[in-house]
């Protein structure tokens, strides 16, 4: 014979467990984003890519591409971030990375494009060896080259690195385009 549990006796004891869950979901989302916790002061990562930057350590999230360049796979130290700014320190030198309202996707999953836990290792070419080394896109560079090399393309102007052309702000007002036939670079304007 199966046991009958009566209803009013199970009220109580599911009202519980869904406070109780509720409560959990609740202590844990007061801990904020989970992707938060990669970018909290104090944490070391790698660079991803090649950062370009001002003389000043200045770096534009919208990767402008300056002739200052700080290596891919260089340790960085976290400051700080804020709704304006994400500081780091690398060496003896500050970097201030200024967002902006033009890139579309989160500003975690952004962020993540150019910083990791560890260096990621790729087989790459020698003309992306060189590119990545000159922080320049060249003819014949792959396109994990020419991401190391440049970083990723702002979203506001390339929407889509599946894209055959990839455009970058090299200063404010100029755009530098990278163009790419079966994922290796044919032309750079």
């Amino acid at each position: 014979m199966t046991p009958t549990f009566p209803r009013v006796a199970l009220a109580p004891l599911l009202c519980c467990l869904a406070i109780s869950v509720a409560s959990a979901c609740a202590s844990l989302s007061g801990q904020g984003d989970p992707r938060e916790l990669s970018f909290q002061p104090g944490r070391w990562l790698v660079l991803r890519t090649n950062l370009h930057h001002t003389p000043q350590g200045e770096i534009s999230a919208l990767n402008y591409q300056p002739q200052n360049i700080l290596p891919r796979c260089t340790e960085v130290l976290l400051l700080g971030i804020d709704g304006e700014e994400m500081t780091f320190r690398a060496g003896e030198m500050e970097y201030v990375w200024r967002f902006s309202d033009r890139i579309r996707e989160d500003r975690y999953d952004h962020l993540f494009h150019f910083f990791a836990p560890r260096c990621e290792t790729r087989t790459l070419n020698d003309i992306d060896k060189l590119g990545i080394q000159q922080g320049k896109a060249k003819v014949g560079m792959t396109r994990w080259g020419v991401l190391y090399a440049l970083g990723y393309p702002p979203d506001d102007v390339t929407p889509d690195i599946a894209a055959d052309v990839w455009t970058y702000w090299r200063y404010q007002d100029f755009q530098m385009k990278v163009v790419f036939e079966n994922d290796v670079v044919t032309f750079v304007k």
